[in-house]
Parts: structure tokens; C-alpha cells; sequence
């Protein structure tokens, strides 16, 4: 599988964060939108930036030599990566209950966030930013394959680059996209993004299992490829 693909599908799945949505339609209705959407998005931009940087820099450091071990490499991670997916889909499937499950309250992570962006100043907005950006488990161990997939990647340092800002855009598309429309549109824009964050709430488990499944099997097939292909 092409690794501009590889880095696409990452950051489509660290993408999917209802948490990373709702966090910034609160700091754009909690005073002062422009301006802490504005500090919001580029702490969130610059966090996830940090974080798949420190990581790519420290894998190329032990990222063997020779184009077949990039290739095992990279289908080891295909092969790992697809199996934890899958893995998360058949929990969402068979878990305590079946898709789609009821909506649930927010979790104490959601809460204490959500209750700090309600009080917030331009600072607090960067700083908290900054964290949603580095991510919780799910996020950085995301961000660390896609680290690891660029440092194997055997690719120009130009391409590292392009594929790091690529990853970036898609990874945190629910922060700065919204906050862009803000900018642009003002408040008219709230209203249609209280209704899609309500519909990604009414539909979390489907969009969350659908793309874990194909992309689970996709990513354990090309894994197997590549490694028959490199033995």
C-alpha cells in the first residue's frame, strides 16, 4: 500500500473524535470565539505537530537500512495496526451492547474539559489546545504508527515533510475546519455545527466500527502482501 495512503487512513482515524469536535464548538460559543477558536486551533495544530515530529525523529534513529527491511517494516505495521482495528470493531460489535448503542453521558475526560473551555481566556485556549493536540491513548499511539510508517518510508525529506503536514490537516480536521467556518461565517455557523456535532453523537459507534472494520481488513491484507512479497 502507498504510504500517502497509509498516512490518509491514520489520520482519518485519529480524526474521528467527538470529543475533538465538541471541545471546539465550546470555545467558539464561550465568549470571544474568534479569538479562542483562533488560539484553540493553533495549539491543537502545533500539540500534534510536536508529538509526530519528536516520534518520526526518534524512529529514524532505529529504522533498520536497505529497502526490503522498510518493506518488512511497514507490513508489520500494516499487520498490527489492522488487527488492533479490527480488534476495536469486533469489541464495538459484541461489546455489553449492540450497534447502535443509546447515547451515552460524557465521560469524566469529556466533562473536565468541556467545564475548563467554558471559563476560558485566549491562553488557557492554547494550552488546552496543545493537549487535545498530543491526544489521549488512541491519538498518540495513532500518531506514533504514523511516525513510524514516514521514518520507514525511505522517502526524500522533502516527502517526510509533506506526508507530516498532511497527517496533521486530516488528524485534527474537526478542530480547524470549524473553527475556519467560525472565522469566516460568525455565529451562523454555530447553528450547523451543534447539528452536525448532535448527528456525529447519534451515530458514534456506526462511524467509529464501519471504518475500523474495512480499513482493519485492507490494512491486514496489504500487511500480508508485503511481507510474502519481501520474504
Amino acid at each position: 500500500m502507498n504510504i500517502g495512503l497509509h498516512i490518509v487512513l491514520y489520520g482519518l482515524v485519529a480524526a474521528t473524535s467527538p470529543l475533538a469536535l465538541g471541545a471546539t464548538i465550546v470555545v467558539l460559543t464561550s465568549g470571544r470565539g474568534r479569538l479562542n477558536g483562533t488560539a484553540f486551533a493553533i495549539g491543537v495544530l502545533v500539540g500534534q505537530t510536536f508529538v509526530i515530529v519528536v516520534l518520526a525523529v526518534l524512529g529514524s534513529t532505529w529504522v533498520p537500512e536497505g529497502e526490503t527491511q522498510h518493506e518488512v517494516l511497514r507490513g508489520v505495521f500494516d499487520l498490527g495496526f489492522g488487527i488492533a482495528l479490527l480488534a476495536a470493531a469486533w469489541h464495538l460489535r459484541h461489546g455489553d451492547a449492540p450497534l447502535p448503542r443509546p447515547r451515552r453521558p460524557p465521560g469524566p475526560r469529556t466533562t473536565a474539559i468541556q467545564a475548563r473551555l467554558e471559563r476560558l481566556s485566549p491562553v488557557t485556549a492554547l494550552g488546552t489546545g496543545a493537549l487535545l493536540g498530543i491526544g489521549g491513548p488512541k491519538r498518540f499511539g495513532i500518531t506514533l504508527l504514523a511516525a513510524a510508517t514516514v521514518a520507514a518510508g525511505n522517502v526524500s525529506d522533502q516527502a517526510e515533510v509533506l506526508l507530516t503536514v498532511a497527517y496533521v490537516l486530516i488528524a485534527t480536521v474537526l478542530v480547524w475546519v470549524p473553527v475556519l467556518l467560525y472565522l469566516v461565517f460568525a455565529e451562523r455557523s454555530t447553528d450547523w455545527l451543534r447539528q452536525r456535532q448532535a448527528w456525529v453523537r447519534e451515530h458514534e459507534q456506526p462511524l467509529i466500527y464501519y471504518p475500523s472494520l474495512v480499513l482493519g481488513v485492507g490494512l491486514v491484507v496489504g500487511g500480508v502482501v508485503q511481507l510474502i512479497g519481501a520474504a
